[in-house]
């Protein structure tokens, strides 16, 4: 690398040594913040969703909705791929949002790559500032926290945006030469196939259309685009055909029920999503079941005041940098204060170099940004932040959990303006004390701080909490017991011992928030009711069928003496022989059900 003193301070693309991507490079980077993912990886199940991921990835069931068709998709085709390494199921799930966070990365690389080729004509220099961009992005606490456990779907939407932007730039590199056209659709296909994993993708569709303004506006004149857009959109909507399809061979874990009478009642459904056609799917698609509040223009009802809502988005973005200095303290650390602060100016220096030096990639990653940080806050609509303090401290004002996840998108692109910053800071003071960029190198040791100063906060290697949690309450209960619950964590990690490490399935798992549904009455009936003769549960595990049986097998130890067993404890089963259940725990007909 020269000093910045012998290079064009903003040089035309056209005399850059090197056009051409660097995929290799992107590879390694990718590759190196996978290892780092996979070290910090959780080795098993972890509260909340993951269990409940984890568990419908692995026998293809229906999670709650909208029901993330191309999530349990993809981790059902990951896990069978990964099986011949004897990895267990929660390890190669969790794998999988680890390489689609690395895969993110990677293609961030290559955006920041070419987004510095208008601060310098050094190849060097713009491999270094990308690597900078990646690490600082890649090491974001809630970057970090949700690419080493499957808890959410996120780590797909942030492949799918990152992948968007990639494709986004492409398209400016390739117009007017015949290649154009193909990628906006493919964008739109890919947009529209993203809706099956969750809708955040789709707030880069604003971006898009925006740079599209910005940078060839007579693109929006071609009817022919319009017209492999539409198809592409159906295309990429269809992958919610797998809901109706699954649901209706009745897996373990269904939820919403999502069945159809007949494929025109489900394409009407898909097409329109959820506006039209087949009830129940409209219904899991809309979200029926979860009540919002309107949020739309005047009517919106605040759970929260604005300016609530977003301190709580700068009290998560607090966490980014320097999680684990006075992590117990989640409300602007006095420690925290200076990283923070640090992390603030570097990104915002980034973004306007970046603004300065090229407009077009500017206004696309600026409005993105805006999009799922900003104006998601306003649209989520949140109560008071789970460890924020409210005016009346009414519990019931909070939300139920940190919520800092819906926003992993936002943190990931600061990272990358940070990125930007750390390289022209490194330029400039190499420039400002005369010296070459080598000598000033120590600087770029500022993408190193998150990764230190987030490790002990970020890392899941150690968190054995909800097996442990759920497999001492499964084991505690005798056979064929009732277990009632009410949430999530009472919940999930219970579905993921029974349905992927096949631990007393004979237990009876009640979600007490489920039980005025009809279709949930329907899948208890069924799955405690009496086996017809000749019909084994355990030839399927993963579908309702009937009662499923107790055995030696499925509680790692045979159930023989409990008395004797117990010995002193208390309180006691008394001694008996086991048997199976007479009847359901659901004594009413489907159609008294319904009723």
């Amino acid at each position: 690398v020269t000093n910045p003193a012998n290079a064009s301070p903003d040089p035309p693309i056209e005399e850059l040594d090197d056009l051409r991507p660097p995929y290799r490079e992107a590879a390694i980077a990718g590759v190196l913040v996978f290892i780092l993912y996979a070290i910090t990886l959780a080795r098993t199940t972890a509260f909340w969703d993951t269990s409940e991921y984890i568990a419908t990835g692995h026998i293809m069931g229906i999670p709650h909705p909208p029901g993330n068709p191309l999530f349990v998709v993809l981790a059902r085709a990951w896990s069978v791929l990964l099986s011949p390494l004897q990895l267990s199921v929660a390890i190669r799930i969790n794998l999988f949002s680890a390489v689609m966070s690395a895969s993110a990365h990677a293609l961030w690389f290559l955006v920041v790559h070419h987004i510095l080729r208008y601060f310098s004509k050094e190849q060097s220099f713009r491999l270094i500032g990308a690597a900078a961009a990646v690490l600082v992005s890649a090491t974001a606490f809630t970057v970090w926290n949700q690419s080493n456990v499957n808890e959410k779907v996120y780590t797909v939407s942030l492949l799918t945006i990152a992948l968007l932007t990639w494709l986004a730039v492409r398209w400016q590199e390739n117009l007017g030469k015949g290649k154009d056209d193909h990628l906006l659709i493919l964008m739109v296909f890919i947009l529209a196939l993203s809706v099956g994993n969750h809708l955040m993708a789709v707030l880069a569709a604003p971006a898009i259309g925006l740079f599209i303004l910005y940078v060839h506006p007579r693109t929006l004149l071609n009817w022919r685009l319009y017209v492999g857009g539409a198809a592409a959109l159906i295309l990429g909507l269809s992958i919610h055909l797998f809901l109706p399809i699954r649901a209706g061979l009745g897996p373990i874990i269904n939820e919403a029920a999502p069945t159809c009478p007949d494929i025109g009642s489900a394409l009407g459904a898909v097409v329109t999503y959820g506006r039209a056609g087949c009830e129940a799917l409209a219904e899991a698609l809309n979200r029926t079941q979860y009540d919002k509040p309107p949020w739309l223009g005047l009517e919106r009802e605040s759970q929260a005041p604005l300016f609530a809502q977003l301190q709580n988005y700068l009290q998560y973005f607090d966490w980014q940098w320097a999680r684990s200095l006075q992590g117990t303290n989640t409300l602007f650390a006095l420690w925290r204060l200076p990283f923070t602060m640090l992390f603030t100016a570097l990104g915002v220096w980034g973004a306007i170099e970046h603004a300065r030096r090229d407009r077009a990639s500017f206004a696309y990653l600026f409005t993105l940004f805006a999009l799922v940080s900003v104006a998601l806050v306003y649209y989520l609509n949140f109560r008071y932040g789970y460890s924020m303090r409210a005016p009346i401290e009414d519990r019931s004002l909070h939300e139920v959990r940190e919520r800092d996840y819906f926003f992993i998108v936002s943190f990931s692109l600061w990272g990358l303006w940070v990125g930007m910053g750390i390289v022209t800071l490194w330029r400039e003071a190499a420039f400002e004390l005369k010296t070459s960029l080598r000598r000033a190198s120590p600087i770029l040791g500022l993408a190193v701080l998150p990764l230190f100063l987030n490790w002990g906060w970020a890392s899941r290697a150690n968190d054995y909490a909800a097996r442990d949690w759920a497999h001492n309450l499964l084991m505690s209960v005798e056979p064929y017991a009732v277990l009632f619950t009410n949430g999530d964590n009472d919940t999930f990690p219970l579905w993921y011992l029974q349905e992927v490490e096949g631990i007393r399935r004979d237990v009876t798992v009640i979600v007490t928030s489920y039980l005025n549904t009809d279709w949930y009455a329907t899948q208890l009936k069924d799955l405690t009711s009496p086996c017809p003769q000749g019909v084994d549960p355990s030839i399927d595990p993963s579908r309702i069928q009937c009662q499923r049986p107790y055995t030696a097998e499925n509680t790692e130890a045979a159930y023989v003496s409990a008395a004797s067993e117990a010995g002193d404890k208390f309180p006691l089963v008394i001694d008996r022989s086991i048997q199976v259940p007479s009847k359901s725990v659901i004594p009413f007909t489907n159609e008294e059900i319904q009723e």
